[in-house]
């Protein structure tokens, strides 16, 4: 994708993003990949807007002309259609567990990232009895003189 999410290429990356370079390769001007370079950082490089403009190209448009995109858009149709005789989807409650199961497991989930990391866990505790005693001796007998 580039900027605006328009598609420049959709479709199998292949052992070592052989597709994708095959694909990019075959346009012309763009540079061929230097040998230990990441395809996926080559990609970058050779779509970019400064290429585009140097080139003279628009990757969108030439995606859109390709098979692949016709391809692609055949195999979207061909999955849209809903078989004969299939069913629509039931699911017997909006949630996949009961409330009781989800709340336990949240429940589990909070106790191991408190004792991940148990010195964390006692400075909070300590603080906080601090706070608390600072607070309570500083307001103490307070509410009795009014």
């Amino acid at each position: 994708m580039k900027r605006g999410g328009q598609e420049i290429y959709v479709g199998p990356l292949g052992r070592h993003s052989c597709h994708l370079i095959k694909y990019f390769e075959g346009i012309q001007g763009v540079s061929k990949i230097r040998d230990g370079c990441n395809p996926a950082t080559w990609m970058l490089e050779v779509t970019s807007s400064a290429q585009e403009l140097a080139l003279g190209v628009d990757f969108t448009d030439l995606y859109r002309n390709s098979d692949s995109y016709r391809r692609n858009k055949a195999l979207i149709q061909e999955l849209s259609r809903t078989p004969p005789g299939s069913k629509d989807l039931y699911f017997p409650t909006k949630y996949s567990q009961s409330f009781f199961t989800q709340c336990m497991a949240c429940l589990w989930k909070q106790h191991w990232s408190y004792w991940r990391n148990p010195s964390y866990t006692a400075v909070r505790f300590l603080f906080t009895t601090f706070i608390a005693l600072m607070f309570g001796t500083m307001f103490w007998d307070l509410g009795s003189k009014t």
